[in-house]
């Protein structure tokens, strides 16, 4: 296999001969230019594999960078990393809107962050000694809910667990991002300190992979670790929101596969995240105002730029309903159910009140089928399909 080359683009010297000697000892070919202009000059003319720059760079913007980038041929679908020492989420989002794939934030684990963004574009893993084939370390699936009592949070604490089940060879973690009040606690047991708050006000030398992998509580009986989301609004108003970028990094370089709930939440920060989904589950009630809610949020998410993830749409029926049936509410949303969860009358609402997963106390419930039918679909998109990206 060729040796894969890489534009760095990092004004600082110091941090500039340590990424590229952390590069070229795992068998990279790196070149360094130090400032924007230099670097498009390099990009155009030698065509690297992928590009890496600073966002804050001494002569030009890195919106402009990106432009003339994304502008040029030769560089128009060019893999485009940005390295940034601040965890600006409307900075991430602009962008990310501009044209840059990726964001690796200058903290501890930048390093282990960089190879895993390069092992996704198939660069020499082999030679580098990243995991190679299945499964893409640090898999992300957002679990978004079109309105409220939706069922969001059962389903995706419930598809995580049967993920795990699926497949035991490799790690998961779940984040309760439902705001202003977590709401995962409840369903699982599951009660520690670490939880959103502590993460995000670690500094960043503390906020390692190390750190989270010895620290995150593993619910009993549900397979997977898990971080809280705040216990009430004020706890949520304390959240650093610049922080959160930092922590998903952090979770995602620690585990296999993190599973996001951010129920309602489309704000600036949650599209942070939405924008690097491998797989993004709408969950609704299959009646008029969740099928309209869901083909203005699905457009949405395409005026945002957020088209590259699979995309599921799931139907769940917390409680009976007069709606929809489900090829009714594939004809109005124009794309077809990709798993419709029946109604299990108190079931759902008995395991839950247990802390313990459906697939634990009704395995043969239908929807338990219907929630394996979900974690196979992520299982295979996340996971298999990376044999082939």
């Amino acid at each position: 296999m060729d040796t894969k080359t890489i534009l760095l683009i990092e004004p600082d010297r110091k941090t500039a001969n340590f990424i590229h000697h952390m590069l070229t000892q795992a068998g990279y070919e790196v070149e360094v230019s130090p400032t924007g202009k230099e670097g498009l000059i390099t990009a155009w003319r030698d065509q690297p594999d992928v590009i890496v720059t600073e966002t804050e760079l001494p002569d030009l913007s890195c919106l402009e960078l990106i432009q003339k980038l994304r502008g040029d041929h030769r560089t128009q679908k060019t893999p485009l990393f940005g390295l940034t020492s601040q965890s600006d989420p409307e900075l991430a989002v602009e962008l990310m809107e501009a044209g840059i794939d990726r964001f690796i934030v200058k903290q501890a684990d930048a390093v282990d962050e960089l190879f895993r963004q390069l092992s996704q574009v198939e660069l020499p893993v082999q030679e580098v000694g990243i995991p190679v084939g299945p499964p893409r370390t640090g898999a992300l699936t957002i679990f978004l809910g079109v309105k409220g009592g939706v069922g969001t949070s059962s389903v995706c604490l419930n598809v995580a667990h049967q993920i795990t089940q699926m497949d035991k060879e490799h790690n998961l973690a779940v984040l309760d991002l439902v705001l202003p009040i977590g709401s995962h606690t409840t369903i699982t047991g599951s009660s520690s300190e670490i939880d959103l708050n502590y993460l995000t006000n670690l500094q960043l030398n503390e906020l390692t992979p190390d750190f989270v992998r010895q620290h995150l509580p593993r619910p009993h009986g549900w397979g997977f670790h898990f971080i809280q989301g705040p216990s009430n609004p004020s706890r949520a108003a304390e959240i650093d929101r610049e922080r959160l970028t930092s922590v998903l990094q952090v979770v995602r370089t620690s585990y296999d596969h993190v599973v996001l709930d951010i129920g309602r939440n489309l704000s600036k920060l949650a599209l942070v995240a939405l924008a690097q989904a491998d797989v993004i589950v709408t969950v609704l009630i299959p009646e008029p105002e969740c099928v309209a809610n869901t083909i203005a949020i699905h457009d949405f998410l395409d005026q945002e730029g957020i088209d590259k993830p699979l995309m599921l749409v799931v139907t769940n029926r917390p409680i009976p309903t007069e709606g929809y049936a489900t090829e009714a509410a594939a004809a109005a949303l124009g794309r077809e159910i990709d798993v419709a969860v029946p109604n299990m009358g108190t079931d759902f609402q008995l395991a839950n009140s247990l802390h313990a997963p459906l697939l634990l106390r009704f395995p043969d419930e239908r929807g338990t089928a219907a929630l394996d039918r979900i974690a196979s679909k992520i299982i295979s998109h996340a996971y298999v399909e990376a044999e082939t990206d």
